[in-house]
């Protein structure tokens, strides 16, 4: 779990809508009250007790009236499926902002390699500034985990998605960045599992894209 800053307070907010999005997976909608936040920002949302405690990116613009939150359920976890099971008008508590995945500059060329949820901060960014239009690279297995896929895509200068179990040719981001030129002036924004983060900052060394260019989020899935 990422740090939280001196300035990150305990809030109390209320279950507006908890949608499923794709097998597996769900949106959960809350009320914002007073909570600011940075696109990139994540919260803590508090379990029954500290162990149960999880960190998760929001997924809604910076000026937007609520916060949305992408979840994976894990069946073999403890707060994912809890949270799944949330009707409107529930409590939830949560802790933030927290994180260092925030954008640097919005008018600078960027890319986004992501696996899984690890899109979440994307559409943040995408959410706050709508004239962006990234570079995405979006490794999931199945075609069905390819979340907001709709609205990643038409906003994007390009998009990859990277079926590892599904299609013809199947591929993940690794594959498919070994095949792309990424621009030396760009940002480049890795979200995912830590093994997809090493790999694929290995082939960006690799491709003379400075390190100071590389922003990662690693993602810790239990």
């Amino acid at each position: 779990m990422a740090a939280l800053p001196i300035s990150a307070l305990r809030y109390r907010s209320s279950v507006l809508q908890n949608q499923t999005i794709a097998p597996g997976a769900f949106e959960l909608e809350m009320t914002r009250g007073g909570f600011l936040y940075r696109p990139g920002d994540e919260i803590v949302i508090h379990g029954r007790s500290q162990p149960e405690d999880r960190t998760y990116s929001v997924v809604s613009g910076e000026n937007d009236p609520t916060i949305k939150l992408l979840i994976r359920i894990i069946p073999e976890g403890i707060t994912s499926p809890l949270l799944a099971l949330l009707k409107p008008k529930d409590t939830v508590e949560f802790t933030g902002p927290t994180g260092s995945f925030q954008l640097r500059e919005p008018d600078r060329p960027l890319w986004f390699i992501a696996t899984g949820t690890g899109i979440a901060p994307l559409l943040s960014f995408l959410r706050t500034h709508p004239n962006m239009r990234p570079t995405v690279l979006h490794g999931v297995r199945t075609g069905e985990e390819l979340y907001y896929r709709d609205e990643v895509e038409q906003r994007s200068a390009a998009y990859y998605p990277c079926l590892s179990r599904e299609g013809e040719h199947p591929q993940r981001v690794t594959d498919a960045l070994k095949e792309l030129a990424p621009p030396a002036d760009a940002d480049i924004y890795l979200c995912g599992g830590q093994p997809m983060i090493n790999s694929v900052r290995t082939i960006l060394l690799e491709k003379n894209i400075a390190s100071d260019r590389i922003i990662t989020e690693p993602y810790f899935f239990w």
